[in-house]
């Protein structure tokens, strides 16, 4: 009898030591990197330092943003996905990224759904149709005349190729049967100054908009969201112009890598969920022409990519579209 007690207690014992707690049991223990696919300063990255801060608090650990630009934000995406998947790697982008991107390239450079772990859809953008203050299009109506008239080629600028400053108004061209000229740049900043310099005509623009539209240097003729802003209660959505189709609202949210443990990408997603119903995050949303995400879910934000997919990638093949 004793043989047995003692025999079993070394058993127990043998099992203690070979026993041991999983990754994810004390995550986190260190700062977490979030690295974003654009420059600091614009509207991607001080959603994520918005959502980073909040997060490190809620988390006990620092959460830092690493800026990684490049290739539309592909550069960052592949950086993330070759990261350890310990949940100490995570990765904030655009919808232009997630969906757009990877159809530019005959061998994409990365699967939004297959490499990566959707964590959490954070905000939606608003989109404005602007011009200068001096334009002589007063309307979107003005517009759509202009693009139709024979001889007459309406420039419109973008953010750069594949950007939804790009493939925006090529969408409207299709659903209008007109032909425009596209004039990309260097990210949304450069594009509004080419703008206000006259360099193009018309933008398909974002939230960097509002301010000029504020101060009177630039008119917005329609926004592409289904319903009006309250910022610009005077704009007609596209949807009231005819163009329903062109109801268009990007999105930014978190991903980690995939195989990230689901028990780490699950708290992550509370945690997040919990940021964006407070009030201090709604009224940052709101001030750059945003809002926070109706469902915060995982199942929401695969299903966003999906969709956005399914609404870019047929476009971009058929534009013949290329990573430069």
């Amino acid at each position: 009898m004793k043989f047995m007690r003692e025999s079993l207690l070394r058993l127990l014992l043998g099992g203690l030591l070979l026993w041991q707690a999983p990754a994810w049991a004390d995550w986190p223990n260190k700062p977490i990197q979030l690295v974003v696919g654009f420059p600091a300063g614009g509207l991607a990255s001080n959603m994520a330092r918005v959502l980073a801060d909040r997060l490190g608090e809620r988390l006990g650990q620092p959460v830092i943003v690493d800026n990684k630009t490049g290739a539309g934000g592909v550069i960052a995406f592949n950086f993330v996905r070759n990261a350890r998947a310990d949940g100490y790697t995570l990765l904030f982008g655009s919808n232009s990224t997630m969906t757009i991107s990877p159809a530019m390239y005959a061998k994409p450079p990365f699967d939004s759904l297959k490499d990566f772990e959707t964590i959490a859809t954070a905000f939606l953008v608003d989109n404005v149709v602007v011009v200068r203050s001096d334009s002589p299009l007063k309307t979107f109506a003005d517009f759509r005349a202009a693009a139709k008239a024979s001889g007459q080629k309406i420039n419109y600028g973008s953010a750069g190729i594949g950007t939804t400053f790009h493939l925006i108004p090529e969408l409207y061209s299709k659903l209008d049967k007109v032909s425009m000229v596209h004039v990309p740049y260097r990210g949304g900043a450069a594009v509004l100054a080419g703008l206000l310099a006259g360099e193009v005509d018309i933008v398909f623009g974002g939230a960097e908009t509002l301010p000029f539209i504020e101060a009177g240097r630039m008119r917005a003729l329609a926004v592409l969201s289904p319903q009006r802003l309250k910022a610009l209660p005077d704009v007609p959505t596209t949807a009231e112009l005819g163009l329903p189709a062109l109801s268009v609202r990007p999105f930014y949210g978190m991903l980690a890598p995939a195989t990230t443990p689901k028990e780490i990408v699950d708290r992550i997603n509370r945690e997040v969920a919990a940021i964006l119903k407070t009030p201090e995050v709604a009224q940052f949303a709101r001030n750059v022409n945003s809002d926070v995400a109706p469902d915060p879910s995982r199942a929401y934000m695969t299903e966003q990519i999906r969709l956005e997919s399914q609404r870019w990638e047929p476009l971009v093949k058929e534009l013949g579209i290329k990573a430069e």
